[in-house]
């Protein structure tokens, strides 16, 4: 049955292609000089920028990357020897991450400008940057302390924000936000479990819950309108399950492609209709693409689907950001034998959910739809 499905999803995926795609392609981001390893992590909205991670023997450093100029780094706070970068704006204009300091570990944000030190809450002692806002104004995290890390949210006017935690909480994590910087998403720790939240200034840090089966979950990223959420949940018997939530339905886990043993999803569309992430297989990590239409597959296949020259690349093992139209792809695996960061371009905007329930349509109930 699952080849069958396998097979139907080709067929509805080679439809799709051949009436819509433009040039198609997956790009080796390289690394920086003297660089051994490089991961992509998040990417503007026209796929113009990505925000990333290159290690070598001395170091570690936040990069930029372009089209036009490649990959190239972004520096440290002062006194510092590392650096990570963990996202980027919408319009590609700012990267935010942490950097070691004569301080300690402290959030930046860093664009024309320069690297900006967010600082830390009252009694911090570190700080970690995970997701900006679409025009950079907007900086969430985390500020670690002795008693208790808090999700934080920055602005310029307003500096750190602590966001609290859910009830019987003691520590808690911000890792997105919303276009506009006005919903965050993340996780709230009791000493035992946590629990994603979704966050807003009118309603406060409001809990996801957790799907049937879970006993604790982590929201990763959310839509535009802030929305829709995605993460994952850890189950009884300690495997992990993607989930979607919305609050039409809840929050709903998405499963996995068959053979896998667990997913886990760390971004989502503006739609809220495709949602990438990474996962366990018998082969190891291994990248995923979630669709409305289509439910679950490996990035592998999809690309592979889709007749996008693979060559050189033996895995692609994490996918980490997506461009609000789906259009653009960003994640990491082994290119050549060595761990590189990515940007996958699909040529066009992943068809709309009405689209892909229009072609499934031709084949009944062959294709399951995941999400209801």
């Amino acid at each position: 049955m699952q080849a069958t499905i396998r097979a139907q999803a080709s067929v509805v995926a080679g439809l799709v292609v051949m009436s819509t795609a433009q040039a198609q392609s997956i790009t080796s981001l390289g690394v920086l000089s003297g660089g051994l390893d490089s991961l992509a992590k998040g990417v503007s909205n026209n796929g113009a920028v990505v925000a990333g991670i290159s290690s070598s023997s001395v170091g570690t450093r936040a990069f930029q990357w372009t089209g036009s100029g490649g990959a190239s780094s972004i520096g440290t706070l002062p006194g510092g020897t590392d650096s990570f970068g963990y996202a980027v704006s919408g319009d590609g204009s700012n990267i935010v991450g942490y950097s070691n300091s004569a301080s300690g570990n402290r959030a930046f944000r860093w664009n024309s400008s320069g690297m900006q030190d967010l600082g830390v809450l009252p009694g911090g002692i570190s700080s970690i940057a995970s997701g900006v806002s679409g025009a950079g104004q907007v900086v969430v995290g985390v500020s670690v302390s002795a008693t208790g890390n808090r999700a934080f949210r920055w602005t310029e006017t307003q500096g750190m924000q602590d966001l609290g935690v859910l009830v019987s909480g003691n520590y808690a994590g911000a890792m997105a936000t919303n276009a506009d910087g006005s919903v965050v998403v993340g996780y709230s720790h009791n000493g035992t479990t946590s629990v994603g939240f979704r966050w807003n200034s009118v309603q406060g840090m409001q809990s996801l819950g957790l799907p049937t089966g879970a006993y604790e979950s982590s929201a990763m990223s959310v839509t535009g309108d802030g929305s829709i959420v995605v993460g994952f949940a850890e189950h009884t018997g300690g495997f992990k399950r993607a989930f979607r939530w919305a609050a039409s339905t809840g929050i709903v886990s998405l499963g996995v492609p068959s053979g896998w043993s667990q997913s886990m999803a760390t971004d989502v569309t503006d739609d809220g209709s495709v949602i990438i992430g990474y996962g366990s297989s018998g082969s190891g990590s291994q990248a995923f693409i979630w669709q409305n239409s289509l439910g679950m597959q490996s990035m592998q296949d999809f690309l592979t689907d889709r007749s996008i020259d693979l060559t050189g690349w033996s895995s692609l093992t994490e996918a980490e950001g997506i461009s609000p139209d789906g259009r653009f792809i960003t994640g990491w695996g082994i290119y050549n034998g060595a761990t590189r960061g990515f940007l996958i371009d699909l040529g066009t905007a992943i068809p709309s959910p009405a689209a892909g329930v229009g072609l499934a349509m031709i084949f009944g109930h062959g294709v399951r739809r995941r999400n209801r």
